[in-house]
């Protein structure tokens, strides 16, 4: 009982890393998920038990893998690539600014058209008022 206790205790923690995956990159999420994946299998491997040797190894070959997982989350990566994942909300909120200025220069682009046709639009009507107040006079 116990397993599934732990089995589902890690579950559940694996629905809340799905719920803020936005605050993670890409390859950060999914090598937690991934481990926490590999912690449940080695957790259930135990309600498979026919064998101690097959229930021993598939347990010790997922958390192995569980903690390489981790391994690389927090020291490869946090070592090796500390400001890119440090800047990471940086450089997405750069993006976010550069596709804002891009379709605020569309719209001056497009307002600045129909301001041209406006204009000249009042252009040819003031000329037709000059043309028709001459021609009262």
């Amino acid at each position: 009982m116990s397993e599934y206790l732990v089995a589902g205790i890690f579950a559940l923690s694996l629905i809340h890393l799905w719920r803020v995956r936005e605050r993670f990159d890409r390859d950060v999420f999914r090598m937690l998920a991934l481990s926490v994946l590999f912690l449940i299998v080695a957790e259930l491997s135990g309600i498979f038990y026919t064998d101690a040797f097959v229930y021993n190894s598939l347990a010790a070959l997922s958390e192995a893998i569980s903690f390489y997982l981790l391994y690389r989350v927090i020291f490869v990566t946090g070592l090796i690539r500390p400001y890119a994942l440090m800047f990471r909300n940086l450089k997405k909120s750069e993006e976010e600014v550069r596709t804002a200025r891009d379709g605020l220069e569309l719209q001056v682009a497009e307002r600045t058209v129909e301001l041209r046709v406006a204009n000249k639009r009042l252009k040819d009507e003031l000329s037709e008022r000059l043309l028709a107040a001459e021609a009262l006079r």
